[in-house]
C-alpha cells in the first residue's frame, strides 16, 4: 500500500450526531453480503424475509465512533455505536436482552449521521458476514439502565455496540431493507 491521493476540504454544512440506526442479526445477511462499488456499499442482500430494524433513541444521545490504530504491524479499527433511550420499560429491557443474546453471533448496523451519510458497521470485505463465518460483527460491549436516584434524574438505558476489525467502515448509498 502507499499514499495515493490527498484530501481536499469541502466547504459544506457538517452537523454532528446521528439521525437513524438500523440493526440486523449477522446471520440475516445473505452470503452475497453487501455490494461494493467504487469504495462504497450500494446494496445489501438479505436472507429471505429478513430485514434491518430501526432503533429510536433520545435526541443528541447517539454516536458512531470509528477509531483506527496501528500496533505490531497490524491495523486495528474499533468501531462503536452508542445510543440512549428514556423510560425503562418491559419492551426496552426485552430489546436489550435480545442484543445481549445475539452477541454470540453478532449484529450489523447501518448508522445514518446528521448529514444523511450512512455507514455500515460490523461488516467488512476482509471479514465477510455470512452464516458460515463469524466475521467481525458488532457485539454488545455495555448495556446499562438506571432509574436515577432523585426525582429529577434521568430514567434511561444506554447501549454500546462494538466491533474490532482491520478496515474503516464504508459508506452505504443504497436503501436500507426494513
Amino acid at each position: 500500500m502507499s499514499i495515493t491521493a490527498g484530501f481536499i476540504k469541502v466547504c459544506q454544512a457538517n452537523a454532528g450526531g446521528v439521525k437513524n440506526i438500523w440493526i440486523t442479526n449477522r446471520k440475516d445477511i445473505a452470503a452475497a453480503g453487501f455490494t461494493l462499488a467504487s469504495g462504497e456499499y450500494t446494496a445489501v442482500t438479505m436472507e429471505s424475509a429478513k430485514v434491518f430494524f430501526k432503533y429510536e433513541f433520545d435526541e443528541d444521545t447517539a454516536e458512531f465512533r470509528p477509531a483506527g490504530t496501528f500496533e505490531n504491524n497490524t491495523i486495528l479499527v474499533n468501531s462503536e455505536v452508542e445510543m440512549s433511550m428514556s423510560g425503562l420499560s418491559t419492551l426496552m429491557l426485552a430489546r436489550f436482552q435480545e442484543m445481549l443474546e445475539v452477541s454470540a453471533c453478532g449484529m450489523v448496523a447501518i448508522v445514518e449521521d446528521s448529514n444523511s451519510v450512512k455507514f455500515v458497521v460490523g461488516y467488512s470485505e476482509n471479514f465477510p458476514t455470512n452464516i458460515n463465518e463469524q466475521g467481525r460483527p458488532l457485539k454488545a460491549r455495555t448495556i446499562d439502565a438506571t432509574t436515577g436516584k432523585a426525582l429529577g434524574d434521568t430514567n434511561m438505558g444506554t447501549v454500546i455496540l462494538g466491533s474490532n476489525n482491520n478496515s474503516m467502515p464504508l459508506v452505504f448509498t443504497g436503501s436500507v431493507p426494513v
